[in-house]
C-alpha cells in the first residue's frame, strides 16, 4: 500500500484546471463498425483494465472512466480493483488487488459495465482488495428486431365483365377467412398425387 499526500492532490488539481484530463469518459476504439454491430464496455474509476482478449489497454490517470467498443462474442479481460481511499487532510492510500482474469459475452448494439463493490472503511477496502469479485453487467441491451408481418394472400385475378360466376367468385374470397383462402390456394397449386377417372355422361 502506497500512501499519497499532498504532492499528488496538487497534481491532480493542476490536471483538472489544466484541461489535461477530460470530464467525459472517452471511447477507446478496439474493434470498429456501425453502432448496431459493435458493443460498448464501460470501465469505472475503480477499476484498471491492462489486456482485452490478448491486447494492451490502459486506462489513463485521472479518468473516472473509460469506455472501450468492442466486438460482439466472448471475451477475456485482466482487470484489478484500484481505489485511493482518503485519508485525513489532503492524504490518501492507494488500495490495489492483483489482476484478475475475467470472462464475458456481449451482444452487438449493448453496453456493458464492469462492476464491484463500494466500501465506506478502509479496512474493507483492503480486506475487498485482498479478494475482489467482479462482475459485468448489462447497462442497455439492443432493441429486438420487428417481427415479419405475415402478407395476405393475393386475390385471384377477375376479368371484367357481366360474367356472374367471376362476380360471385371474388365476393365469395372477399369474404373467406385467412384459413380459408389459404386452404383454396394450396387446392388449386397443390400437385395431385393420384389420377380420378373421367365421368362418363350417358
Amino acid at each position: 500500500m502506497k500512501k499519497f499526500g499532498f504532492l499528488f492532490a496538487s497534481a491532480v488539481a493542476l490536471l483538472l484546471g489544466s484541461g489535461c484530463v477530460s470530464r467525459q469518459a472517452p471511447l477507446v476504439v478496439l474493434y470498429g463498425g456501425a453502432a448496431e454491430d459493435v458493443a460498448q464496455l464501460r470501465i469505472p474509476f475503480s477499476v484498471d483494465i491492462r489486456d482485452l482478449d490478448g491486447n494492451q489497454v490502459a486506462k489513463g490517470l485521472g479518468r473516472d472512466e473509460v469506455i472501450l467498443q468492442i466486438g460482439p462474442g466472448n471475451h477475456k479481460a485482466e482487470v484489478r480493483y484500484s481505489v485511493l481511499y482518503p485519508l485525513t487532510g489532503n492524504d490518501y492510500e492507494k488500495v490495489e488487488s492483483d489482476y484478475y482474469r475475467i470472462s464475458f459475452d456481449c451482444a452487438a448494439g449493448g453496453s456493458y459495465r464492469i462492476e464491484c463493490d463500494d466500501h465506506k472503511t478502509l479496512e474493507a477496502t483492503r480486506r475487498f482488495a485482498r479478494k475482489p469479485v467482479f462482475r459485468v453487467i448489462p447497462v442497455s441491451l439492443p432493441s429486438a428486431k420487428p417481427a415479419n408481418k405475415t402478407v395476405p394472400a393475393p386475390a385471384p385475378a377477375v376479368k371484367d365483365g357481366n360474367d356472374t360466376s367471376s362476380v360471385e367468385l371474388k365476393r365469395m374470397w372477399d369474404n373467406a377467412t385467412p384459413a380459408e383462402r389459404k386452404a383454396f390456394l394450396d387446392s388449386i397449386t397443390s400437385p395431385k398425387s393420384t389420377m380420378t377417372k373421367p365421368m362418363l355422361v350417358p
